[in-house]
């Protein structure tokens, strides 16, 4: 089962104000390693991420 976490969570969780993380998604998300889906869920562009490791 898919387990699922606000953005306030997931700031808490690594330490981050939720704004900073809310504006590196945006960043991921306008350079193609993310992508916002329907009920605010977040897939991942593995493609993407691998050319940026």
């Amino acid at each position: 089962m898919k387990q699922t976490h606000t953005l306030t969570q997931l700031a808490e969780y690594i330490n981050v104000t939720r704004p900073a993380l809310s504006t590196e998604f945006n960043k991921m998300e306008k350079e193609g390693i993310l992508k916002r889906k329907e009920g605010n869920y977040i897939e991942l562009n593995r493609k993407a991420i691998k050319g940026v490791l």
